[in-house]
């Protein structure tokens, strides 16, 4: 598929990308540039922490890492 940007060099991911992706407005791209490759790399969200009723929950990806690996992260 063929895009072309705009006059401020700006180009448009159509809706056949974003679904491609599952890219959401919002969601971060990490962006890598190499000699002729540009490469779009959807970032899952951090996630945050909200209340519901009285309690706190997480809201987001859980991160797929051993449990002792998250508890030292989060210790750090």
């Amino acid at each position: 598929m063929k895009v072309t940007p705009d006059s401020t060099h700006r180009f448009v991911l159509t809706t056949e990308m974003r679904a491609a992706l599952g890219f959401h407005a919002g969601d971060l791209l990490e962006v890598s540039i190499r000699p002729g490759v540009i490469l779009l790399t959807p970032t899952p969200a951090k996630g945050k922490v909200i209340k519901k009723g009285r309690i706190k929950v997480f809201d987001g990806k859980i991160p797929e890492i051993e449990i002792t690996e998250a508890i030292r992260r989060a210790r750090r």
